[in-house]
């Protein structure tokens, strides 16, 4: 019993103190394309090159002192750098924005429609409800 609890602290201490780090990238994430008529196998080495190239660049930061956005941030700007340095092409990324959902439409002629507070205006059933009601 007393190890199943010394087990559980230390689980739930690697959980704490894990959760504080930033997640090192896996790769970029970036889209990178060999120069006109680059053989892939070159392009292949050196985009294993520009990975290494971006872990290095990443290797000397704090993971406690960062996010995990800005050390990808990071990591995708050496890679970009080292890739274009080779002459490869980078494709640029659009940044994900959220989409602008307008008010919806009303009739034409009549304004918005009137808020009324819960149990004001609400339709009134006389003698609805689920099923038949039998003696």
């Amino acid at each position: 019993m007393k190890s199943m609890r010394s087990t559980l602290a230390l689980t739930i201490a690697a959980l704490t103190l894990g959760a504080c780090a930033a997640i090192p990238p896996a790769g970029p994430r970036v889209v990178a394309l060999p120069a006109d008529g680059k053989p892939i196998q070159m392009f292949q080495q050196e985009d294993v090159e520009c990975r290494s190239y971006g872990s290095q660049a990443i290797a000397a930061i704090d993971p406690q002192s960062v996010s995990t956005y800005e050390l990808q941030q990071r990591y995708d700007v050496a890679y970009q750098q080292c890739m274009y340095a080779k002459g490869n092409k980078i494709i640029p990324q659009q940044i994900a924005q959220t989409p602008y959902y307008r008010p919806y439409d009303y009739y034409p002629g009549y304004g918005p429609y009137p808020y009324y507070p819960y149990g004001y205006g609400g339709t009134v059933v006389i003698g609805g409800g689920w099923g038949h009601w039998h003696h």
